[in-house]
């Protein structure tokens, strides 16, 4: 990254008047990784900053740009180069950090779903989230992740999840797992049960719907509890 952090560990650590050696053992990393990071080789892992930015008493603001932000300034803690970066926190700690790459698909960084607050993810582009959300995700483009608490929208495409507690709208198919309420795709639906409604513009493969279900073409399901509109063939699975 074209930041100043490894000016500034050096820096510090003079001023501390310690050796490589003794931030190294601090840090549980070697003396040749200290080096590195001195002569900007490499930089220290994103989960070690708050770390090392205790060890020398200044805020992580400063270990990676030489300066303090000031309160209300419309800025980051980043030099103006150009460069695009991705900063993912929860509320004002850090958990990632990385420059943008088009090519490579961004991991959200998600605790466990036990430790979550409700959490809402919003996404431009498609959402790969390897892990459970329990709340709601939303997305421009596709949805690929574990079980989500509430509603899923993929907007530009398709949905491929785990159980999903209240409501799934795709603008594709919907692979899933048992949905809350209702399933509306513009393409296929393959899930559990479903809670209240199906709407597709193609097959729908499901167990029990305590609803109606209309799809485009064939209907293969357990139990219906209401009406069924399609353009093919209705085959209640045993």
């Amino acid at each position: 990254m074209s930041i100043k952090i490894s000016e500034m560990i050096k820096e510090l650590r003079l001023q501390m008047g310690i050796s490589q050696e003794i931030l190294a053992e601090h840090m549980g990393v070697t003396v040749q990784a200290v080096s590195k990071w001195e002569n900007g080789l490499s930089c220290p892992d994103i989960g070690g900053l708050p770390m090392l930015a205790d060890f020398f008493g200044v805020s992580i603001d400063r270990l990676l740009t030489g300066k303090e932000m000031v309160p209300g300034e419309n800025a980051l803690p980043f030099p103006d180069d150009g460069i695009m970066r991705v900063v993912q926190a929860m509320g004002n700690n850090i958990l990632d950090l990385r420059e943008l790459s088009y090519d490579t698909p961004i991991k959200l960084f998600l605790p466990d779903i036990s430790e979550q607050p409700l959490l809402t993810v919003e996404i431009i582009g498609n959402c790969s989230v390897d892990g459970d959300i329990n709340g709601s995700v939303s997305a421009q483009g596709c949805v690929n992740c574990g079980n989500v608490g509430q509603c899923v929208n993929a907007a530009g495409g398709g949905v491929n999840c785990g159980n999903v507690g209240q409501c799934v709208d795709a603008a594709g198919g919907v692979n899933c797992g048992n949905v809350g309420q209702c399933v509306d795709a513009q393409g296929g639906v393959n899930c559990g049960k479903v809670g209240q409604c199906v709407d597709a513009q193609g097959d729908v493969h499901c167990s029990d719907v305590h609803g109606d279900v209309r799809a485009d073409h064939d209907v293969y399901c357990g139990h219906i509890d209401g009406d069924v509109e399609c353009g093919g063939n209705v085959i209640l699975k045993q």
